[in-house]
């Protein structure tokens, strides 16, 4: 007789897991006094609209949202324990370390409002995957800074980097992997410094040359396209940080690494689907007349 104990026990079991995840949302933003940060439960609310309840904990099976309020980092190095955590509406997240400390999420969606500096000195967040699904912007004043660690990129809207004309901090960013990002990247203001060398073939960079204080070019870095607020759309090639001074009529960029331009992906497609229908068109004709 065969056994049906064991799927039954198996769809309880999934059926359990969905109905524990729960989304949670930020209900007030981080206050500095009493210090709150994203382990201050009471902040957080099960309904956004605040009439729901405050977590027992911050769960691994919840996914959080900031809700358009402002959320503070730990002091302390720390890891976000939630699923994930997702900066949406106008809302910000504050890196706030103190000693070079840093903060790790998991999975930071990153769906419109701010990332923001919140304190001097450079300020250091990890994350392993980041979702890029409304534009969203890093904010960094002149006395500090964002270095922003990602391990995989996916995602279609635009990443800014800066965007007040006091936001002049120096934009650090690591990506391990971004073939999945089709999205754009802005240096708008301060100083973006890719900090290894990154393939963002299916993506777009925006550049002000006009307005933002600089670009360090000391990696290897691939574009599908790169366009100038000034000098305009620059063609697919590989140029160096001196080529691109000229092409922007600028001294702002600087360094020992390249910035390769490629076709579009679509393109290159749609290049290689006319070959291939040629090709078989050829074999067809040719084997008719053998």
């Amino acid at each position: 007789m065969r056994s049906y104990i064991f799927p039954i026990i198996s769809i309880l079991t999934l059926g359990t897991a969905s109905l524990s995840a729960a989304d949670i949302y930020l209900a007030d933003s981080n206050s500095d006094s009493p210090p709150e940060d994203w382990n201050t439960l009471s902040e957080w609310n099960t309904a956004s609209d605040g009439t729901g309840v405050a977590p027992g904990s911050i769960s691994a099976s919840d996914d959080y949202f900031i809700n358009s309020f402002t959320l503070r980092t730990p002091d302390a190095s720390a890891t976000f324990g939630g699923n994930s955590l997702s900066i949406d509406g106008n809302g910000a997240l504050l890196i706030r370390h103190l000693n070079g400390n840093a903060s790790t999420v998991n999975d930071l969606v990153l769906g419109g409002g701010y990332l923001n500096a919140g304190r001097a000195f450079q300020q250091t967040i990890n994350a392993v995957n980041v979702s890029s699904t409304a534009f969203t912007r890093l904010t960094a004043l002149s006395d500090r800074g964002i270095t922003f660690n990602i391990t995989n990129l996916t995602g279609n809207s635009v990443i800014k980097f800066g965007d007040a004309s006091n936001e002049t901090g120096l934009y650090q960013i690591s990506i391990a992997n971004a073939t999945g990002f089709t999205g754009e990247l802005q240096s708008v203001r301060g100083t973006t410094d890719f900090q290894n060398d990154v393939n963002l073939g299916n993506a777009s960079w925006f550049l002000n040359e006009n307005v933002m204080t600089g670009v360090v070019l000391d990696q290897s870095i691939t574009f599908s396209a790169v366009d100038f607020a000034g000098a305009g759309n620059l063609g697919a090639g590989t140029y160096s940080a001196s080529d691109l001074n000229t092409f922007a009529t600028t001294t702002k960029f600087s360094g020992g690494g390249q910035l390769t331009i490629i076709p579009e992906p679509s393109s290159y497609s749609l290049g290689i689907a006319l070959i291939a229908l040629a090709s078989s068109f050829a074999t067809r004709r040719f084997g008719r007349k053998s």
